[in-house]
């Protein structure tokens, strides 16, 4: 409706704008709405960059590669994050953090601006907002997740924990119902009713799962079991990087010789034997995590990138933009759901509210063992889910996904 370019242009003015708001934060809940602003900037544009691919790469090979690209600089931002994070807030405020988005934003801006053609009007689309869908989908995702909060806190048999959970199931069948009936849904529920389309996205989610949710509990156990600084934690995090770098031309190497199928199968026995190695490297030392952390990240960026291609070449040409917003969606929701997985095993295991400064021996201990549950838990759920995914896929050997 608003077109490429212009959502990009939107979502990037709305994400530099909303970050100077940090000035003016005094209260927790302020700093919260902040966040939720800018998760809804940068919805914007995550979907209109990979669509855009289309529209600025003719060659398939040189598309290939852009999307290769985008997806390898998007998940080792994942790992550059804490680094400079932890440098930022060593030597300065942490409002530092947000405020550098600003001009980060303003750059972007206007290189969007000048080096980007105009939408054309052939490839707008008439209809308005789905803003009933969009109340649906949110409600049932924050209610859904807080939920499991709930249950920790309350009780799960609590009146509000079961509250909760009723609302959430309410607002899924509601927004179920919406997107069936609307003129102009949020998502089309046809498109997802293809079975390639929908194994990919199963796939994306698990995997991102799991590699959030390991990254969420090393690095609590790097800073505080540990004792680690904020800058060495973030430092731990390189491996990510290297491994990440190392493994983006081994998935184009294997999809172009295996097909997408067996490659996400690959990429996904890696990531479950990442997993079920980081069960045994927490109590161990570094280099174990590592070594485990690089074979996770190895099997994440296969399936991945096997993943994101099977789902966007089984869409028609003019749903490119639909299927870039599901690629970033589902990899979102596995970023909620992974934190949400190891943050309630944990709270489960270790009971009391995690003090702040170095822990004792004994809460090192039961930590610990939370972790080792935690991935045990997702590399179950990773079999599974990736298993029943692949099945969907084909063994087409593009890469490129039209």
């Amino acid at each position: 409706m608003f077109g490429r370019r212009r959502s990009l242009l939107l979502g990037l003015s709305a994400f530099g704008a909303v970050s100077l708001g940090v000035l003016f934060i005094d209260a927790a809940w302020q700093l919260v709405a902040i966040r939720a602003l800018l998760g809804m900037a940068a919805a914007f544009m995550a979907p209109a960059t990979m669509s855009l691919t289309f529209r600025l790469f003719d060659d398939v090979k040189l598309r290939g590669k852009a999307i290769g690209l985008i997806v390898t600089v998007a998940m080792i931002g994942f790992a550059i994050g804490p680094v400079l994070s932890g440098l930022a807030v060593e030597h300065m405020s942490w409002h530092v953090l947000l405020l550098l988005n600003a001009p980060v934003a303003l750059i972007a801006v206007l290189g969007v601006a000048w080096g980007i053609p105009a939408d054309e009007k052939s490839e707008l689309r008439a209809g308005s907002l789905d803003t009933v869908g969009a109340f649906f989908s949110i409600t049932t995702l924050a209610v859904g997740l807080y939920s499991f909060t709930s249950g920790v806190q309350n009780g799960w048999a609590s009146t509000t924990t079961l509250t909760c959970f009723a609302v959430a199931i309410a607002a899924g069948i509601g927004f179920y119902r919406r997107e069936r009936s609307a003129a102009n849904p949020m998502v089309d529920l046809n498109l997802l009713a293809r079975p390639t389309v929908r194994g990919s996205a199963l796939i994306q989610t698990v995997v991102m799962l799991a590699m959030v949710g390991t990254m969420y509990g090393t690095s609590q156990q790097f800073q505080f079991a540990w004792g680690w600084s904020p800058v060495e934690a973030g430092f731990a995090n390189l491996p990510f990087v290297f491994a990440m770098l190392a493994a983006s031309p081994l998935a184009d190497k294997l999809i172009a010789t295996i097909g997408q199928r067996k490659t996400s199968v690959f990429g996904g026995s890696m990531a479950v034997l990442g997993l079920v190695l980081m069960t045994f490297a927490v109590a161990q030392n570094f280099i174990a995590i590592a070594a485990a952390t690089m074979i996770l990240v190895v099997g994440v960026r296969c399936t991945m990138s096997s993943a994101a291609l099977a789902l966007m070449g089984d869409l028609p040409e003019d749903q490119t933009s639909f299927g870039a917003a599901l690629n970033d969606t589902v990899q979102e929701l596995g970023n909620s759901v992974g934190v949400a997985i190891i943050g309630t095993v944990m709270a489960i295991i270790v009971v009391i509210n995690l003090p702040g400064g170095q822990w004792p021996q004994a809460l090192v201990d039961n930590f610990i063992h939370a972790e080792q549950v935690s991935f045990a838990i997702m590399a179950v759920v990773v079999a599974g889910f990736v298993a029943l995914g692949a099945r969907s896929l084909t063994d087409s050997k593009a890469t490129d996904e039209h």
